[in-house]
Order: structure tokens, then C-alpha cells, then sequence
């Protein structure tokens, strides 16, 4: 019966995170990620040449490309279609890895299975709705795979380092496998991930054969994920995107991965109040981060955090604050307790790397990428802290606490499905804005447009599509482009995008005299409608 109440109640929860996910089919079809229309692009040219067009893609665009295409292929679907879909049940599915993690703590510390689904139940709910993991893990893009498996990587690496278990070592190296082609980032934190357990592990039970396993095993890791880039592009010509990031820091990087593994051997060693209060101090450390950043911005160039997403982010003070309060139990527990601890280290090792490097955009994305991955492990010990409270006082306090963090995380879920009237950069693209594009890019011979529908254009493969003559009009006050512009009515109101700095506006009546004075030879008819404009005295050949 209690496997039936698991498996009922995780089934319940798998399909609300999935139709959280879905939302953004409301408004358009389209993958919710105008990056993610990329994709499907790549996967339409897989299904039309029957192979990868590996020698003008990423090293990793691989893995999500021959998924997408093989999810088109079985449903008998255009990429375009399929590719949200797709990436919500996995998105949705990531959220189990904080109930599977949060039960299995539980369980650790001697609690009935009841408390252990309480623990597991109340992290997947807060995951499901979180508005910064919400907005990562839905969109079409390659980590909302990767966040299901990573942890896989580095739980069977913890499972194989401690009990020799060669079957969850098969299943570590299978999933392995699709890792680096899936995702670089991803990839640089699983390798990390996996040494930071090898480091714990070896520190609790110091023989000679778990040394050795996981050692070996933290070697092997980094050599594949690293050999697989280099590799691929040599031999391909496929590029190796971002890896300037790191190359250009390579001590820096080394140093932030030495004081990743040996703290974490460290915080699994120490006092109860040490580690409570190391990882209270860690996760308001990024709350303060994020207000700063709201005052001045800390990566020079890029937009402040709004009040709208302070106002959003501010109750999740709670589930993160309880995190801390439950941070002891990775020291009692040997089941998965190296695995939440490394999937809360290696990120930072990232996230260190990146705000001690360069305050750079690059390093920005770097960091924000990274960090997500840390949000499962962290929910899933404030999941447990909620059971705990519930076991030590009652269940009606449990109730209330449960009510109280599942609110905290659905009172800023909204904000994940916003546009530039809040955030830097729109996901969502509709159809008249994929078909404008499409008469852009296949009827001009150079056009210039934002940031947003300039990503949309690479589903053509046409010309033109820039966005510098763009924003140096909208932004630097120089003259209208000399070449055709793909123009949006919303350019007047919420502002043209050119993330990752804001929006620019032009003002409603700018923008009509400038249509009036050059000829309008197409409009997209919508809600927000979309025109191509031609200078009378300009080119059509360049920008």
C-alpha cells in the first residue's frame, strides 16, 4: 500500500509539474525559447538529409538535436511542434530527482515513510512552481534535459564509489554518455559533481578500494567530458562553444574546483551549527547578490534585477532559510547525502569561478546556468526541515509550513512565463512573429530587427536578421538603418530586446512618422503587429 500511495502521488505530482510546464502553449505552439526554434531547425535539416549537419553545429547541439528529431520522427511531427512538449515532460521529470532525493534523506535519518513522502512530496511541490527553477526548466533548451541527468551521473557515482555496485555503475556511464553532447556547462558539472563525491566519500570511509574507485571514476569523468569536445571538433569541424570562458581562467577554475571538493569533505565533518549555518549563509549570500544587482548592477552592462522579480523572489527566503535548517542531515545519511552535497558544490565552484574571472555577460550566463543546479538538492533539504517540523510539533504545524513554502514558491511562478515588461529577454514567440521573420529573412536580401526576432531568423538560413544597426538606432541615437528593418508595434510600449541589456523603446510617434517616411512592404497582421520596412533612399543589399 505505501508503494502505492508513492507511486499515486508522484504520478500526481509529475503530471501538475507537467502542466505547469505546458502553460506557454496558451500562447503559442512554439518552443517557448526563441533559441529552442534553433533546434528544431536543426533537427528538420536531420530529418531532410537523414544526418547531423555536424560541421556548422555546436559540439554540443548534438544530443538535443537527435532527440528532438527522433521525438518528431515517432510522432510523425514538424521539431517546431514537438519541441515544447518534449521539453516539459522533461523539465517536469526533473523535478522527481528532489523528491527521490528528499525521501531518500528521510529515510536515512530513521522516519517512517510517511514523513519520508511528506519530505519528498513538499520538495517536488516547491520545484514544480519555484519561478527561477520554473523559468530554467521549461523552455526548449539543453540543460532542461541535463537537469535530470546530472544527478542520475553523480548519484550512481556516489552508489558505485561506497558499495562497488557495478550495476549502478553501468547505469552512471550509460547516462554519461549523452551528458557532454548534450550540454558543455552541464557537463563541467558533472565532472565536478562527481569529484566532489569521490572527495566525501573517500574522507568517510578512507580504504584503499573506494580510493581507488573513486578516484579512477573522478578521472574518467573529466576525461570524456573534456576529450569528447576536443575530439569531436578536430575531427568534425564542430565548435566548441564558450570554452574561452574557462580557458582563459584555468588556475582560477582549478582553485574554486580544490575548494569545492575539499569543503565539502569538510562541511560533511563538521558541527551541526556549522553546516546549518554554512548553508543559511551560502543561500543569502545569492538572495544578497541578486538585490545588489538591483542597486547596482554587478556584471557591468547587463540589466538590474526589477522590482517585480524582487517582489518575487523575496519569499523564497523561506524554503531557503529551512534548507539550511535541515543542511545536518547530509552527515548522518549514507545513501545520497554526497550527492546533495555535491550538487550544491560543484555549481558553486562554477559560480565562483565566474564572479572572481570577469564581471562579463559571459561569466553572468555562466553563473546563472550553473546555479540551477544547486536549487534541487537545496529544496529537497527544506523539504525534509518541513517534515521535521511536522514530526517534532504536530501535523496540523506541519500542514501550515507546507501551505506556507508551497505558497512562498507559486506567489512568484508567474514571473516565469513573462515578457520584457519584466524581464531582459522574451521567451515566447508567436506565430506572427515566426511567420514576419520568415518573410524577412526569405524575401530581403539584408534586414536588420531586435534581439528577439534576430534568434528567430536563424530557423531560415537566410541572410540579414543583424541586430547592431538596430540598436544603434534605438539605443545610440543614431539615424533609422539605411536597410530594410522588421519592426514590432511593441517596440512603442514594453521596448525592442537586446538581452541581455534592457529593453529600448521608441516613442509611439517616432515610430509612426518613421513608417510613414519609408515604404511599408509587408504587415503581419496580430495583437502586436510586425511590419517590414524599407528605406525609400536606402540599400537592400547590406546593413
Amino acid at each position: 500500500m505505501r508503494d502505492r500511495k508513492l507511486a499515486l502521488y508522484g504520478a500526481a505530482l509529475l503530471a501538475f509539474a507537467l502542466a505547469v510546464r505546458l502553460v506557454p502553449l496558451v500562447w503559442s505552439p512554439l518552443p517557448f525559447n526563441p533559441d529552442g526554434i534553433g533546434y528544431a531547425a536543426l533537427a528538420g535539416d536531420v530529418l531532410a538529409l537523414d544526418r547531423l549537419p555536424i560541421e556548422r553545429m555546436a559540439t554540443d547541439q548534438v544530443g538535443y538535436t537527435s532527440l528532438l528529431t527522433v521525438v518528431a520522427a515517432i510522432a510523425g511531427e514538424s521539431p517546431l511542434r514537438v519541441a515544447q512538449p518534449t521539453s516539459a515532460v522533461l523539465g517536469a521529470t526533473s523535478v522527481l530527482v528532489g523528491v527521490v532525493l528528499a525521501r531518500r534523506l528521510a529515510l536515512g535519518l530513521g522516519w517512517s515513510q510517511r514523513d519520508a513522502r511528506l519530505a519528498g512530496l513538499t520538495a517536488g511541490l516547491v520545484l514544480s512552481l519555484e519561478v527561477v527553477y520554473l523559468y530554467r526548466s521549461t523552455p526548449t533548451d539543453e540543460q532542461t534535459a541535463a537537469l535530470v541527468l546530472v544527478p542520475v551521473v553523480v548519484l550512481a557515482s556516489e552508489r558505485w564509489f561506497t558499495a562497488g555496485d557495478r550495476a549502478w555503475a553501468s547505469v552512471g556511464a550509460l547516462v554519461l554518455f549523452v551528458v557532454p553532447p548534450l550540454h558543455n556547462l552541464s557537463g563541467l558539472v558533472a565532472v565536478l559533481a562527481v569529484a566532489v563525491v569521490a572527495g566525501v566519500v573517500t574522507v568517510r570511509n578512507p580504504t584503499r578500494s573506494v580510493a581507488a574507485r573513486a578516484s579512477a571514476t573522478a578521472a574518467f569523468v573529466a576525461a570524456y567530458v573534456f576529450g569528447y569536445h576536443l575530439t569531436l571538433a578536430r575531427t568534425t569541424g564542430a565548435v566548441v562553444v564558450q570554452a574561452d570562458r574557462l580557458v582563459a581562467v584555468p588556475g582560477l577554475f582549478v582553485a574554486w574546483t580544490v575548494l569545492a571538493v575539499v569543503g565539502a569533505a569538510w562541511f560533511v565533518t563538521t558541527s551541526e551549527r556549522v553546516q546549518r549555518g554554512a548553508v543559511v549563509a551560502v543561500v543569502l549570500g545569492g538572495f544578497s547578490l541578486v538585490a545588489l544587482n538591483a542597486v547596482r548592477t554587478v556584471f557591468p552592462a547587463t540589466t538590474p534585477t526589477s522590482r517585480p522579480i524582487l517582489v518575487a523572489l523575496a519569499p523564497l527566503v523561506l524554503p531557503a532559510v529551512l534548507a539550511g535548517g535541515a543542511a545536518h542531515v547530509v552527515a548522518r545519511d549514507r545513501t545520497v547525502s554526497a550527492t546533495t552535497v555535491a550538487l550544491v558544490a560543484g555549481p558553486l565552484a562554477v559560480v565562483g569561478t565566474a564572479l572572481t574571472a570577469s564581471l562579463t555577460f559571459e561569466y553572468l550566463a555562466m553563473l546563472f546556468r550553473a546555479q540551477l543546479f544547486a536549487h534541487v538538492p537545496l529544496v529537497a533539504l527544506a523539504g525534509v526541515s518541513v517534515a521535521g517540523v511536522a514530526r517534532s510539533r504536530s501535523d496540523r504545524v506541519g500542514a501550515v509550513l507546507v501551505v506556507a513554502v508551497v505558497v512562498a514558491a507559486a506567489a512568484g511562478a508567474p514571473l516565469a512565463f513573462a515578457g520584457l515588461e519584466v524581464l531582459p529577454y522574451k521567451s515566447v514567440t508567436t506565430d506572427a512573429e515566426f511567420a514576419a521573420t520568415g518573410t524577412a529573412a526569405n524575401g530581403l536580401d539584408a534586414w536588420t530587427t531586435d534581439d528577439h526576432l534576430g534568434r528567430v531568423a536563424g530557423y531560415f538560413d537566410g541572410n540579414g536578421g543583424g541586430r547592431g544597426p538596430t540598436y544603434r538606432w534605438l539605443r545610440g541615437g543614431d539615424p533609422p538603418p539605411s536597410c530594410a528593418v522588421l519592426a514590432q508595434r511593441s517596440w512603442t510600449t514594453t521596448g525592442a530586446q537586446f538581452y541581455p541589456q534592457p529593453p529600448a523603446k521608441l516613442s509611439r510617434d517616432a515610430y509612426d512618422e518613421w513608417r510613414a517616411q519609408n515604404d511599408v512592404v509587408a504587415v503581419t497582421a496580430s495583437d502586436d503587429p510586425l511590419s517590414v520596412v524599407v528605406p525609400r533612399n536606402g540599400t537592400r543589399t547590406s546593413c
